[in-house]
């Protein structure tokens, strides 16, 4: 696929992967995505204690909610285990205080954030990853891309346990806005 000229990718990858180098990306307002394809963790007893992990250590929901936060980009998508999970609905409290990752992300200020709910499978996360930027980058909504790429790859006999879990946090009608 083939991007608009106005876009400019910024990709790191391994040991460049470091928590000063994604808290400057998340702070920066500069980008519009961010796709992270990592680990995280949930933490069932501190939610706000749960994870990206990247290559030099971890980077907390508290930690990511404070960078974010001011200059948030307007889609996140954590192609990672357990991204997606919030605490259970006896333990939701509210006022600014998080529940997981995505709590983290939304009350951050990012407008739309996906990620998984349990521990998802690796083999068929790029390709669910490309069929979603496929349509969204394209102009179709962000909810309605999740859902083509979700149909696309249970089509070509994708694992359910990928498309399955991976939820969408925000406005289901998010488009994507033309870079300036």
């Amino acid at each position: 696929m083939e991007l608009d000229p106005a876009w400019t990718i910024v990709h790191l990858t391994g040991n460049q992967v470091t928590r000063v180098a994604v808290m400057t990306a998340l702070s920066s307002g500069r980008y519009e995505i961010i796709h992270y394809a990592g680990h995280a963790q949930f933490d069932p007893t501190n939610p706000d204690a749960s994870v990206w992990v990247l290559h030099d250590g971890s980077l907390s929901a508290t930690e990511i909610q404070q960078n974010v936060e001011g200059n948030p980009p307007s889609l996140v998508y954590a192609s990672a285990c357990e991204a997606g999970r919030e605490d259970t609905w006896a333990g939701l409290r509210y006022r600014r205080q998080l529940h997981g990752l995505a709590s983290a992300f939304l009350q951050g200020g990012v407008g739309n954030y996906i990620g998984g709910f349990w521990p998802i499978p690796d083999k068929d996360s790029p390709a669910l990853a490309a069929y979603f930027y496929g349509h969204f980058l394209r102009g179709t909504p962000v909810a309605e891309a999740m859902r083509r790429a979700k149909s696309q790859l249970a089509a070509c006999g994708g694992d359910p346990l990928l498309w399955g879990g991976i939820t969408l946090f925000g406005d289901p009608g998010t488009q994507l806005s033309t870079p300036t």
